[in-house]
């Protein structure tokens, strides 16, 4: 394209006409070298200038520099026009021909492409910067995630919409709000510590790819989230952007596969010691004081099978069985369990019925619990 190659030509036509000019001028060679040598050095740096705009800009910026320099070129010959006709006009003997000095023209076309170069560099940079911004937009108002942008100073500059869904906020009341709003008290200290410790030395304390800590909502109430921060430079601001995410119903499944975990390891050692026992006496204790173990009850008795009834075998802990009488298989949550073959777990016997609506006496006769107490058994 011819337009890339624009400064280059306003280069070209300068050097020319410079060497026309020191062609046809008949004066001394060292006046025609002093007349000469800026513009002939302006028109070959624009002729150099211009082949490297061409390799690294684009034409619509090269086609503005050639029009800062057309303008400069204006202005010189305007500047030295005036000079000539309104200055020196009364000094020019009648019908001599003024000689036109590109002196003044090299100057104000060297000042144009300074002036242009610069001018639309701050253009380019501006119209950089809004595309980045409307990108960044874009990006994060349809996000699902939190999106926060803080200052130096931890205040909120940008806020996306998830942000009210995920705080209670909406997006332009947090505005130059501080970040601890949206934190408890316990960690406002904290985070503003951290904020100065990483403007000063430049060392992260913490790490910002997956940073969990704990939020709070307009409404007070606490939860945990996950933040991935990063951090840019717009213009003489250091922001930065963190993406954050509730993260409440992970850290459940986590605490769940947690507890799954340490009860299959509860029950690999109490079958290990079940099978290292050296009785049958021994097994039901184990068997008793594992049940405990596993579910947290106060209390857990193992009864055995003989006949038509359920015989008190072990319980947990220092409780003995002597006391406790055989009871018919059909009798209590312990015989239900074993006629129905399933696993049967009551969690607070103080309130609680069997199905036949008989106090519950598993392993015998025994007292009703008083309102209070609030035992548990297995």
């Amino acid at each position: 394209m011819a337009s890339q190659w624009s400064v280059a030509t306003l280069g070209f036509v300068l050097l020319s006409l410079t060497l026309g000019r020191a062609i046809t001028d008949t004066d001394t060679p060292l006046v025609d070298f002093i007349e000469v040598s800026l513009p002939f050095a302006v028109g070959l740096g624009l002729i150099g200038g211009g082949i490297w705009l061409a390799r690294t800009h684009p034409v619509g910026r090269i086609i503005q520099l050639a029009m800062w320099i057309l303008g400069g070129a204006l202005v010189g010959v305007a500047v030295t026009l005036w000079v000539l006709f309104i200055i020196s006009l009364e000094q020019v003997p009648a019908g001599e021909p003024i000689v036109l000095v590109l002196n003044d023209v090299g100057i104000f076309m060297t000042a144009g492409i300074l002036l242009g170069y610069y001018a639309t560099g701050l253009e380019a940079r501006e119209q950089q910067l809004e595309l980045s911004e409307q990108r960044f937009r874009a990006l994060t108002e349809n996000s699902s995630f939190a999106v926060i942008t803080i200052d130096e100073s931890s205040t909120i500059r940008y806020a996306n919409d998830a942000v009210e869904e995920l705080f209670g906020y909406s997006p332009a009341s947090l505005i130059g709000e501080p970040l601890t709003t949206l934190l408890p008290d316990r960690l406002q200290e904290p985070q503003r510590d951290a904020m100065t410790q990483y403007l000063s030395t430049d060392e992260r304390s913490l790490d910002w790819a997956g940073l969990e800590l704990v939020a709070q909502r307009a409404n007070g109430e606490e939860f945990p989230v996950e933040v991935s921060f990063g951090e840019y430079a717009v213009a003489d601001d250091h922001l930065f952007t963190g993406v954050i995410q509730d993260v409440a119903d992970r850290k459940a499944a986590e605490t769940r596969l947690q507890q799954h975990t340490t009860k299959v390891t509860q029950l690999h050692k109490i079958a290990t010691d079940i099978t290292a026992a050296d009785s049958r006496a021994a097994i039901h204790r184990r068997a008793a004081d594992g049940a405990v173990e596993l579910f947290g009850a106060d209390v857990a008795r193992v009864a055995v099978v003989e006949g038509d009834q359920l015989v008190p075998a072990a319980s947990s802990g220092s409780n003995g069985v002597d006391a406790s009488d055989p009871v018919p298989l059909s009798f209590g949550y312990a015989g239900q369990s074993y006629q129905t073959d399933t696993v049967l777990r009551v969690d607070d016997l103080a309130d609680t019925r069997s199905a036949a609506t008989s106090t519950i006496r598993d392993g015998g006769a025994e007292s009703d619990p008083q309102p209070g107490e609030d035992p548990e058994h297995c």
